[in-house]
């Protein structure tokens, strides 16, 4: 006789398995185990193993126990499980149990965790989505050379206890969060600017570097105006966190051929194409990202579906071990009950859209090719392996390495592309 279960239902992605053992099966277990500790029992007056099975199963009762209920759960849980034909996501949690005894029946209980189903209709290709389209013209490449010209300046030290003024040049770094989500496109790591010179978005993060010190750090709670350039958060309270790690004097170059020489590059005007180029591979880049904040919006508003617990832990696991803070940081922040719980809410969204897109991809049957890959591949380089043919094999290598990884960013392209085919949307311009 083997073990019966009972399944009752928690939630739509969790059960509980309960197993009863027959009492046979219990008394083979006692034996097995009992056997197996007299193999290696030493015991006076009997030889290593020798002892008599009835001396040790009276010595050795609490261990042998607790033994033998570990190897009914693990036996007798499996088989429940695939007689039941449940599918787990990670290991069940035994939540109830008990230590065995002989010429009776065992009983314990475990909860699983399942995966969710995915409740995709076709309402799915008609959401509202909003986003920004980022646009560069000749007045973004002045910029960016300025910005480039202010990079090479010099720079001039100056005391620790300096506070920032304006036309200091200071080195920050920044994060925002909403929703107790980080923000990726408000996420920066130290970047340079002329305090009170260069814009800084949103404006108030400037404002709350001067008098700022070095080593300082501030936490600021901006409102963003109605009309901010980036749709997706207009209107939204952003909790920024801004760090001072640099004040300085600064001397700025002349920005002529001279310069541009003392750069490395053949021209000012050659310069100049290459910083165009770089614009407009980075305003893509935000308009993608726009996108995919839309749809992702879009696609929180629709969809409400359960999580299973294991994979939220595993999602906030994650997303502190790709943090920035050290490993020190790291240890202490994954056991942090308050830290976990404010992380919570955005892992579950996070989970949410990454399994409506999963299953849209295998819903729509979106694939993308090797040819269409190398495609890629060879238009994003082309501007390098013009200049340096020589770094073809480099090249090649590198994206031997990374074809996974761009072969899911080039889906996920390809499902923006046709959910926005389909959706109402509401577009911005924002030229950068």
């Amino acid at each position: 006789m083997s073990a019966a279960a009972k399944v009752e239902s928690i939630n739509t992605v969790q059960s509980r398995v309960t197993v009863t053992v027959p009492a046979d099966q219990v008394n083979r277990t006692f034996v097995k185990v009992a056997e197996k500790i007299q193999k290696k029992a030493k015991m006076d007056g009997f030889r290593p193993g020798k002892a008599p099975l009835s001396l040790i199963r009276k010595a050795y009762k609490e261990s042998i126990g607790y033994e033998v209920s570990d190897v009914l759960i693990r036996d007798s849980l499996h088989e429940a499980l695939t007689a039941e034909g449940i599918n787990p996501i990670s290991p069940p949690y035994v939540d109830s149990l008990s230590v065995p005894n002989e010429d009776a029946t065992y009983e314990f209980s475990a909860v699983v965790d399942l995966m969710p189903a995915v409740p995709l209709d076709e309402s799915v290709k008609h959401m509202a989505v909003a986003f920004t389209e980022y646009q560069a013209n000749e007045t973004s490449v002045d910029r960016e050379l300025q910005a480039l010209a202010k990079r090479s300046a010099k720079k001039g030290s100056l005391p620790d206890d300096q506070e920032a003024q304006s036309n200091h040049w200071v080195t920050v770094s920044r994060f925002g969060v909403l929703d107790n989500q980080l923000l990726p496109h408000w996420e920066a790591k130290p970047f340079s600017f002329e305090l009170g010179v260069d814009p800084l978005h949103p404006e108030e993060l400037a404002g709350s570097i001067h008098g700022m010190k070095k080593g300082e750090r501030k936490t600021l709670d901006v409102t963003l105006p109605t009309d901010f350039q980036d749709a997706s958060l207009a209107g939204k309270a952003v909790q920024f966190h801004v760090n001072l790690h640099a004040v300085e004097t600064l001397t700025i170059p002349t920005i002529d051929e001279e310069w541009a020489k003392d750069l490395e590059a053949p021209s000012l005007e050659a310069l100049r194409k290459d910083i165009a180029e770089q614009i407009e591979t980075n305003v893509k880049k935000m308009t993608m990202d726009s996108i995919q904040s839309g749809v992702t919006q879009a696609l929180e508003k629709k969809f409400t579906f359960e999580v299973p617990p294991t994979m939220v832990e595993r999602m906030i696991d994650q997303q502190i071990q790709d943090s920035r803070l050290s490993d020190k940081e790291k240890t202490s922040a994954l056991k942090d009950k308050e830290l976990r719980k404010e992380l919570r809410s955005g892992a579950i969204s996070q989970i949410r859209i990454s399994l409506v897109l999963q299953e849209l991809v295998k819903q729509e049957k979106i694939q993308v090719t090797d040819e269409e890959l190398q495609a890629h591949f060879t238009e994003k380089f082309a501007s390098l392996l013009d200049k340096h043919p020589e770094e073809g094999v480099k090249v090649q290598k590198y994206l031997d390495t990374q074809k996974d990884r761009i072969r899911d960013q080039l889906m996920t392209g390809k499902l923006m592309d046709m959910l926005l085919e389909h959706a109402t949307v509401t577009k911005t311009v924002q030229v950068v």
